[in-house]
């Protein structure tokens, strides 16, 4: 699946570990400095927080052990949760940081959930659908026609 990166996966590495890094600290730094008593806010924040962290580690967890298969060499792993969004795993993320968002009662952390939402939406789906269709053919055509790309039921 990361042959589309090439030298594009070590920079996204870098990339991302940068960016992940000063959000987390964005989020401690923040989130830190909020001395209101846990109220129903937070506690759908923690539960968005563990949602989104099941969501994106269940499908990417079982997306790794169907492609360990060798009857599935080659193939586009379509089931799971992937069968309810074609990006789950993007989904997921979206929603654990809209938790952590929520969690530090700072309306501008928002922001990080938001743009990483529309990164995925005008970047990153549409360069890993364009390689996708490129590798999986007939197989990702069929798929992207029955699923929803990013959020199940919606879009």
């Amino acid at each position: 699946m990361y042959q589309y990166l090439g030298d594009i996966m070590l920079f996204e590495t870098i990339t991302i570990t940068a960016l992940m890094t000063f959000v987390l600290y964005a989020f401690a730094s923040v989130g830190g400095s909020n001395k209101k008593v846990l109220g129903a806010v937070e506690v759908i924040g923690i539960l968005l927080y563990l949602s989104g962290s099941y969501i994106n580690t269940h499908s990417e967890y079982y997306r790794h052990v169907w492609k360990l298969k060798e009857e599935n060499r080659g193939r586009l792993y379509t089931e799971g949760l992937f069968s309810l969004a074609m990006h789950i795993n993007y989904f997921g993320d979206i929603v654990l940081f809209t938790g952590l968002a929520m969690i530090t009662h700072s309306l501008s952390m928002l922001v990080i959930p938001l743009i990483m939402a529309l990164n995925f939406v005008f970047n990153i789906i549409p360069a890993l659908d364009r390689y996708l269709e490129k590798k999986y053919k007939n197989e990702f055509k069929d798929y992207s026609k029955r699923t929803k790309k990013l959020i199940p039921l919606i879009y």
